[in-house]
């Protein structure tokens, strides 16, 4: 698009510093059954398979993924993570990962709470979930990337190509919304108005909830709700969702502590035993 970055390849340098990161915290290197919730577009399944023995690659749908990023070693199973409880048998995992998926399921406390059985009692559970600031980046660098998409738009339009394009998915999320077809505005203004404000970016009825939520201490109160320990922890790369590059100015943010998002590194918290 005009004034970004290759989108793609700028993703997938995020991706890949978030499984860097992980693999730095995490005091094993090699796991022999592992299970990915949201698969996104099929990249960071692929940097898990060469950690991973035997991963199940789970996700709503699998249609972003390219026939090029499909690996014949991994499992593909379509799951709504909001139903997984009860989908894999208990202490199946030693190994349990998500990226950017638990803000949009309708109940991260369910979906916790339905993993925690699956992952073995030595098992870790990895969450990498948004922080504060990228909800900053999100509300501040809106209207200059929805101008940017005008100029796009209005150039592919002298080219022959339709203003609004793309499908009843959300392809940055790979998330089905054909539930909101019905209430989603139509036509060419419909459309157009349903753009020029930002909505929340994940399954939340506010931008201020949305906030609260992404905070450090939110998540942890969230995982401890749900049987969890926090093994550890570290801030993960800086970047706004918009695929702007700004490189120089991500680094200096991350120098100052900076970071669009969390990343947990969890176990069981042990059960009691009666003597």
């Amino acid at each position: 698009m005009i004034g970004k970055t290759n989108w793609r390849r700028y993703l997938h340098e995020i991706r890949k510093r978030e499984i860097d990161l992980v693999f730095s915290l995490l005091p094993a290197k090699h796991f022999v059954c592992g299970l990915e919730i949201g698969a996104g577009d099929g990249y960071q399944t692929t940097l898990l398979a060469s950690r991973v023995e035997k991963l199940i690659s789970s996700d709503l749908n699998f249609r972003r993924i390219k026939e090029s990023l499909k690996l014949p070693d991994v499992e593909y199973q379509a799951v709504d993570a909001d139903a997984i409880e009860g989908v894999f048998k208990p202490n199946t995992f030693d190994l349990i990962f998500s990226s950017n998926v638990l803000e949009h399921v309708r109940d991260p406390s369910k979906v916790l709470k339905s993993t925690l059985p699956m992952l073995a009692d030595s098992g870790y559970a990895v969450h990498i979930i948004p922080s504060r600031p990228i909800k900053i980046f999100y509300l501040l660098f809106y209207y200059p990337s929805l101008l940017l998409l005008a100029m796009d738009r209005i150039w592919g339009k002298l080219q022959g190509k339709p203003i609004f394009r793309g499908a009843s998915i959300n392809l940055e999320n790979n998330i089905n919304t054909s539930h909101l077809a019905t209430s989603s505005p139509s036509g060419f203004w419909g459309k157009l108005r349903r753009h020029l404000f930002p909505k929340p970016h994940g399954n939340f009825p506010t931008h201020y909830s949305e906030f609260i939520a992404f905070g450090r201490k939110q998540w942890e109160l969230q995982f401890a709700k749900a049987g969890y320990l926090v093994f550890s922890y570290a801030k993960g790369p800086v970047f706004s969702g918009y695929g702007f590059g700004f490189g120089f100015l991500r680094r200096a943010l991350e120098r100052l502590g900076v970071s669009s998002e969390h990343i947990f590194i969890l176990q069981k918290r042990p059960s009691k035993t009666i003597l």
